[in-house]
């Protein structure tokens, strides 16, 4: 079973994204990284600079193809100034501030790979705070720029229990890298489903396992939270995720709205 609700503060270092250690700033963050993750995200960049002065694509050093992307981009003095958006300095200075993107996404859609700039922001700091209505555009207008894709995540439309179920089921990027294309990881997902209409979760689980050679509950419980995380197994995360009931099936609850959110109808 997942674990209870708790307070909770988002943590540092989780290693379970991509190859580079994340230090979140807020719970939002946090979450908003967690789903996007689940989504499929394979690269993430937190606090991405935009700086004033034009400088080279933010995705010039990645090794992706630069589609529909110039070798480099306006700075962000230009930007605010075509906004009409005054752009900020230091305080107490003449230097322009370095604004930044708090989270930039690279996520595989239909289309290939795409890039989705994400403002994390509470909404009710959006709507007391001109400037922050004004440095969202700048996000807005920056992301534009550099052909990303924009989303404002203010948290009202994460649901709390496909938070709860993705703290728990988040594996490792070592877990991931080692098992996500093996055989069995595929086999033990595919006598999964084979089972788990008839049997409780946890029963179906280890029968899966006992079929593909996993000796170890540890082992199953891996495999089962890979199966999960990576969409091989069809199950509902927005339903309490119970061990001794048979599961709810229904992955595409989660994943559809998340796709058109980050995504775009598009990729729904």
């Amino acid at each position: 079973m997942a674990p209870s609700s708790q307070r909770l503060e988002p943590p540092q270092n989780p290693g379970r994204f991509n190859r580079r250690n994340h230090h979140f700033l807020s719970l939002l963050e946090f979450h908003t990284a967690l789903v996007t993750a689940y989504l499929g995200s394979e690269e993430l960049r937190e606090c991405l600079p935009m700086w004033p002065y034009e400088h080279p694509h933010p995705n010039s050093d990645d090794g992706a193809p630069q589609r529909l992307a110039p070798e480099y981009v306006p700075g962000l003095l230009d930007i605010a100034a075509e906004a009409g958006i005054e752009h900020g300095t230091f305080i107490g200075t003449k230097i322009p501030y370095v604004g930044t993107i708090d989270l930039m996404h690279k996520l595989s859609s239909r289309s290939g790979l795409q890039y989705v700039g994400i403002s994390c922001k509470p909404r009710d700091i959006i709507d007391r705070s001109e400037r922050a209505q004004e440095r969202l555009k700048l996000d807005e207008r920056y992301c534009l720029a550099i052909g990303a894709r924009h989303v404002v995540e203010d948290g009202r439309g994460l649901h709390p229990v496909v938070l709860k179920n993705l703290r728990w089921l988040c594996p490792l990027t070592s877990e991931i890298r080692e098992y996500r294309s093996t055989t069995q990881l595929l086999e033990f997902s595919g006598y999964f489903d084979e089972c788990a209409d008839a049997m409780p979760l946890l029963d179906a689980a280890l029968a899966a396992g006992a079929r593909c050679g996993l000796n170890e509950r540890e082992d199953v419980f891996l495999f089962l939270r890979l199966g999960i995380w990576t969409h091989l197994v069809d199950i509902d995360l927005s339903q309490t995720i119970r061990m001794t009931q048979p599961m709810h099936r229904g992955a595409e609850n989660v994943l559809a709205p998340l796709r058109r959110r980050y995504l775009g109808e598009a990729h729904v």
